[in-house]
């Protein structure tokens, strides 16, 4: 593992840094994890209508595609999601 990927996996706030092509979470930090309730690495493989509801999955895949589509990188977001 990188420098890079060891501080992002233990940076307080959520963060997940690696989608495949198809929206699928290769990389995430504990914090993402504790939020969506899950143990190490089981968000490996799943997308964001494994954590949400449709409605906002479908914003953060929107979002996805934007990022495929204009090939810059998305920072700083911040989603309030509801329970």
């Amino acid at each position: 593992m990188n420098e890079l990927a060891d501080l992002f996996t233990y940076l307080p706030m959520v963060v997940y840094w690696e989608k495949d092509r198809k929206g699928v979470f290769v990389r995430c930090n504990s914090g993402f994890e504790e939020l969506h309730g899950i143990g190490e690495g089981e968000a490996v493989g799943k997308t964001d209508f494994d954590f949400h509801a449709p409605e906002i999955a479908s914003g953060y895949r929107a979002e996805d595609e934007l990022v495929k589509a204009n090939g810059e990188v998305l920072a700083n977001q911040l989603w309030m999601v509801p329970d």
